[in-house]
């Protein structure tokens, strides 16, 4: 991976690009278009896009079967999932999140009266650097928000959750 050490080294400004193809994080990837079309006739035959619609139920129930969970609650959106999880683990005073995440991830905990911790990154994952987090832990901290930036989960995890971590 290339290291940025000045203005100078950035594409922008002449430098070879640290990317051999752009990185297109906004793209969608629906699989089945046709698949993905029929759910979305259903929904807008039923009249019934959220609050605890068919397709909503049946959405928690399939994520929590394959997570192998009791209970999945859909949300809206990524900023309020977290804001409800803070409050339901009841974090308080620091929690550590990587240096490279989306803007909301520090906004759900800042709202709350959180400080949040920016950890550097492993910039072959970009995701949350063990080591990095470990130098960051204080008495202060009271969680740690790995994030898996593009959908991609850091490849020592398995993104399913265990007893442990949901307490």
């Amino acid at each position: 991976m290339k290291v940025i050490r000045t203005s100078a080294d950035l594409a922008i400004n002449g430098a070879p690009p640290a990317f051999d193809e752009p990185l297109h994080v906004g793209r969608p990837n629906i699989g089945d278009r046709q698949a993905f079309l029929d759910r979305v006739s259903r929904v807008l035959d039923n009249q019934w896009l959220t609050n605890n619609g068919p397709m909503v139920q049946e959405f928690e129930q399939r994520i929590a079967a394959h997570l192998g969970v009791k209970h999945c609650v859909a949300m809206c959106n990524g900023t309020i999932a977290l804001e409800i999880a803070i409050r339901a683990l009841g974090l308080e005073g620091e929690v550590i999140i990587p240096s490279w995440t989306f803007v909301a991830t520090a906004h759900a905990l800042y709202w709350q009266g959180i400080t949040p911790v920016f950890a550097d990154i492993d910039p072959a994952t970009h995701n949350l650097d063990p080591a990095a987090v470990r130098r960051m832990i204080t008495p202060r901290t009271t969680g740690i928000i790995g994030v898996h930036l593009w959908g991609a989960p850091h490849p020592s995890t398995n993104c399913r959750p265990s007893p442990t971590s949901m307490a």
